[in-house]
């Protein structure tokens, strides 16, 4: 378990009053080979602001005060699910990951755009996998394996969709 002041720009600033939670939960077992299950999550905000200087007046004196202005502000949510199995000489692995943005008002940043028109960054959802199998040739010092993974970030507009396969 995990308690922090969320994710910002600046690690050792907290500009937000909500905190972080997050967790790993796993179960191992050797009844048959080594099966390791797990999941993780986080959940909590990210805050970013700029600040002008603004003249103030308080009881007829004149001062220099900071205004903030936010850039950038979500609440987001990532949740992992792992598995690792390994029998004799086989392995099989794999990992399922995917992380929520929701932007507070008046708080999305300018749109990542390829070409016009330009506008504000809309709540996404990423998402990703991998699943890998394989078999260890000790004698040989090999492991041939099958890889199968896929990775979706539709907030970045310059990465689209991909799924490999590798043998």
């Amino acid at each position: 378990m995990t308690l922090s002041n969320g994710r910002g720009p600046v690690d050792y600033e907290d500009y937000g009053d909500d905190k972080a939670v997050g967790g790993r939960l796993y179960a191992k077992t050797d009844a048959l080979g080594s099966l390791t299950i797990g999941t993780s999550y986080y959940r909590g905000g990210y805050y970013d602001r700029k600040a002008k200087y603004v003249l103030t007046t308080q009881r007829g004196n004149t001062g220099v005060d900071q205004q903030f202005n936010p850039i950038s502000k979500y609440q987001e949510f990532s949740f992992g699910a792992d598995l690792k199995w390994e029998w004799d000489f086989w392995l099989v692995q794999g990992e399922f990951l995917m992380n929520d943005a929701h932007f507070a008002r008046g708080a999305r940043p300018p749109a990542q755009v390829l070409k016009p028109p330009l506008g504000f960054a809309a709540d996404y959802r990423r998402w990703g996998y991998y699943a890998l199998a394989g078999y260890r040739i000790r004698k040989l010092l090999l492991m041939p394996y099958v890889l199968l993974q896929h990775a979706e970030a539709p907030d970045q507009p310059n990465t689209p969709p991909c799924t490999a396969y590798e043998e």
